[in-house]
């Protein structure tokens, strides 16, 4: 993707310059924009991100042939949701292990940048509205968005492409259509959200497919259709299936099967009810139009003469004299419309629109005046003369510059409705939340820019020193910065930049920062004080992941180490160095594909007690040990895997108090998803009591190693180092989500785990970590710790202590000479430092 950069030709002329003598260097230095940096996109570039995305998501999720990894999250999350139904929604303090760690929860945000939503329902007895969210959620708020509140925490719902609410006996039903693959497709709730149940008779589909679209008629039985994906055992081949339930989702029946050999593909198939009419559901197979009768046969109606074949989005209106029909034909990047104006009957060619479709959901018909069509791809389009012509409502980067008033990019749906007067008001779902409009979308407002707290987020680092600064790295919600940051409450962030992006490491406590997006790593060297300007380098290499790992350079902040990858052959680490704003970059010469052949590295760290002691991982679970700064390199044989190891090493973290004791976690559906070494990574065992069979995406440790905090696709966990156990920390409070990342802050005592869906969330330690008292390692006593002014040692009669910082370097000597001796530290810096006599090793901490 290109960059949207403004230059002037002097500095265009001269960076040509010196790029054309200084091999190895890419010069992207950004001056202070006035708002949010905007990169360039464009819709072949989207749909190759979607692509490129979906592949690292399978590579991380690394199994088994036919292990089912999302089934098997999916039970996990479904056996915690039953254990915490109803238990500690209002718990204000979180026990571990019989109180070895206590604290409690904190939704930190951002409250005011929304992730993607997929559609709206309008409740009409409430006149209220509820939001389905990409990270599974179902949210509730008046029509115009005041109120929002997530009424499904506890349990989320993946990839939900319906929500509709109906009356149920002598209440209401909330109806939930999931196109999650290979997981239960259909849910319905009885009490708002509070509690869940999921349908029966969708076995097929859950053990291999996804449903593709989902209805709910306008009749007596509020019938349920459902159009799914699934395998033809008995062929051999994908089939698609349409399922009908009569009992408001309880239990569904097949009633077609669609062979592709012989129809096509899923995408040429699509279904269609207006959801207020006379209860008529409508069937598209290719160019044939049909309509499902009583006993939910299919009676052929019509048929369209298509311009080409593609794939097929169904809508329409029905109005007091007539029931228009609209189909969109799309193959590539553009799409055809066709229509009809008596109920399939006979069709008419309209106009086309340069653009893909985002989701099946993207295309719908006004419900009041049945000519005005909406179509979303990565733009928005409004047609008012039933498809011939279109209009873009914005250029996709006019949001960066008017948030409430202009479109985000990437539109999932839009949902029209009708209120008591007979006028329409119309919901636009976009990667950036919700809007709102009034005028069939002439115009829109955002109502998503308070207490909406989808974020996607894949990376956070909190500043080591200054706790009201937070950096976080997003799903195209970009690059966020709070400077704001009190400890109570929700807080706001700024977008500095739009896009993906992860892996965001510092060396220097976060006053400088780099980050990675699919497409180059960045570097912010005032991240705070000049937060707008940054050092870029395009990716040179080739084969790593869509996202690559950092890993912070131990003594340099101007320095990374990028997780290839390469820019010739093999997989190397590449060290990138920035100065006087330009990035140059050096492959390590040393070959990580191992035995295996991997392509890419997944994971790289290197020992805070000495930085010396560095490690890799590649994607094919293979481990790399060096003790010499990275000169030599060892694979280790010993890792102890079952037969075709399918861990994917996702973090390493080093012992921050023994040297050689590692901790790896990744992948963990077809073998143990943590383990540790004390033998600097010769053999392994596995270190997963109490963890579920799930992946681990990222670790972080406490300086005195009492416990390890992992963020997993099941949600929190924590492990407590006495106790040998990891236990579930979110206790039902934290939301069930994704959690992609998690960083802890010794100065606050903040383990700040990030979430694919609900932002970010903080837990604060109360009790557990070692406080203001001795601290005592085999006869080596150091106290007070923390310490101020001064600290008393005793244990280690005529020896010299030597007082390291974490970058390994010599900060304080001082021989002992007596059985208790005071140390004055008032030169030392606030910060962790590690102190050393003969064999005995102590950290202390500095404030």
């Amino acid at each position: 993707m290109k960059k949207l950069i403004i230059f002037s030709a002097i500095t265009i002329l001269s960076g040509l310059l010196c790029i054309s003598i200084i091999p190895g260097v890419t010069k992207k230095s950004m001056p202070k924009p006035a708002k949010t940096t905007v990169l360039e996109k464009d819709e072949a570039g989207e749909e190759n991100e979607r692509d490129a995305r979906e592949k690292w998501i399978e590579q991380l999720h690394k199994a088994a042939p036919g292990v089912n990894w999302r089934m098997m999250d999916y039970e996990t999350r479904l056996e915690k949701a039953k254990y915490y139904q109803n238990k500690n929604s209002a718990k204000s303090q979180i026990e571990i292990a019989g109180g070895a760690l206590t604290g409690n929860w904190r939704e930190t945000g951002s409250m005011n940048q929304a992730g993607r939503t997929h559609l709206v329902e309008y409740d009409y007895n409430t006149d209220s509205i509820y939001c389905a969210s990409s990270g599974g959620n179902i949210w509730k708020a008046d029509k115009s968005g005041n109120g929002w509140r997530c009424l499904n925490n506890y349990f989320k719902i993946p990839d939900i492409n319906m929500v509709r609410i109906i009356d149920h006996n002598s209440g209401r039903r909330l109806l939930v259509s999931s196109g999650g693959w290979g997981v239960p497709s259909f849910y319905y709730s009885d009490d708002d959200g509070l509690s869940w149940a999921h349908s029966n008779g969708l076995n097929e589909i859950s053990d291999w497919g996804c449903s593709q679209r989902t209805i709910v008629l306008n009749d007596a039985d509020r019938t349920v259709i459902m159009l799914a994906l699934q395998w033809d055992y008995d062929n051999w081949e994908k089939e698609t299936s349409v399922y009908v339930s009569q009992d408001h989702g309880e239990t569904f029946t097949k009633h077609h099967s669609f062979r592709e050999s012989v129809y096509g593909s899923e995408g040429v198939f699509d279904i269609w009810t207006d959801n207020d009419g006379s209860g008529t559901a409508y069937f598209i197979e290719n160019e044939n139009i049909s309509v499902f009768d009583g006993s939910f046969n299919l009676n052929p109606i019509g048929s369209i003469t298509l311009s080409e074949p593609g794939s097929i989005l169904l809508t329409g209106c029905e109005t007091a004299t007539k029931t228009y029909l609209y189909v969109g034909v799309y193959q590539s990047e553009n799409i055809d419309f066709y229509q009809s104006q008596d109920a399939g009957i006979s069709w008419m060619s309209m106009g086309n629109v340069a653009s893909g479709p985002f989701f099946k959901t993207s295309f719908s018909c006004s419900q009041v005046y049945p000519e005005t069509l909406y179509y979303g791809g990565m733009e928005c389009y409004r047609s008012a003369n039933g498809g011939d012509t279109w209009t873009k409502l914005n250029v996709w980067s006019d949001y960066y510059a008017d948030i409430l008033n202009k479109l985000h990019a990437d539109i999932p749906s839009i949902n029209s409705f009708v209120d008591d007067y007979g006028e329409e008001f119309a919901y636009v779902n976009t990667d950036g939340g919700t809007y709102l409009s009034l005028n069939s979308l002439e115009t829109v407002q955002n109502i998503s820019l308070t207490n909406h707290n989808v974020g996607q987020f894949y990376s956070v680092y909190s500043h080591r020193t200054d706790p009201s600064v937070i950096y976080g790295g997003t799903q195209d919600q970009g690059y966020q910065l709070c400077i704001a940051n009190d400890g109570t409450g929700s807080e706001s962030f700024e977008q500095i930049i739009s896009g993906d992006y992860g892996h965001i490491v510092s060396s220097d406590g976060g006053n400088s920062i780099w980050m990675v997006y699919p497409g180059f790593a960045a570097y912010y060297p005032e991240a705070v004080t000049n937060p707008y300007f940054s050092d870029w380098w395009d990716f040179q290499c080739s084969g790593q992941f869509w996202i690559p790992p950092l890993m912070a350079h131990p003594d340099n902040p101007n320095q990374v180490y990028l997780g290839g990858g390469t820019t010739s052959s093999g997989t190397h680490m590449i060290l990138l160095t920035s100065f006087s704003g330009w990035v140059t970059y050096e492959e390590d010469p040393y070959d990580f594909s191992g035995t295996s052949g991997a392509t890419a590295i997944s994971a790289m760290a290197c020992s805070p007690l000495n930085d010396d002691y560095r490690y890799v991982m590649n994607g094919n679970g293979e481990f790399f040990a060096s003790t010499d700064g990275g000169n030599t390199w060892t694979l280790t044989s010993g890792f102890d895997g079952p037969d075709g190891n399918y861990l994917n090493g996702a973090v390493i973290i080093p012992s921050p108090t023994t040297l050689g004791r590692v901790y790896v976690a990744g992948s963990g559906y077809s073998n143990p998803p943590v383990y540790v070494s004390n033998n600097n990574g010769t053999s392994f065992n596995s270190m997963s009591a109490g963890m579920p069979s799930t992946m681990v995406f990222e670790m972080a440790i406490t300086p005195g190693e009492e416990f390890i905090f992992a963020a997993t696709e099941v949600g929190p966990y924590v492990y407590v180092v006495s106790e040998n156990y990891w236990y579930d920390l979110g206790q039902g409070v934290a939301p069930d989500q994704t959690y992609w990342t998690v960083d802890y802050s010794p100065a606050t005592k903040i383990v700040r785990f990030a979430t694919y869906g609900r932002g970010i969330w903080d837990f604060n330690i109360e009790s557990g970590i070692t406080g203001n008292k001795e601290k005592t390692i085999a006869g080596l006593t150091i106290y007070p710790n923390p310490a101020t002014d001064y600290i008393t040692v005793q244990g280690c009669n005529n020896q010299s202590l030597v007082i390291y910082d974490l970058k390994g370097r010599k900060r304080l000597e001082k021989d002992i000479l007596g059985d208790r001796v005071k140390i004055d530290i008032e030169n030392l810096e606030t910060g962790i430092y590690i102190a050393k006599a003969g064999n005995l090793t102590q950290k202390i901490i500095v404030e």
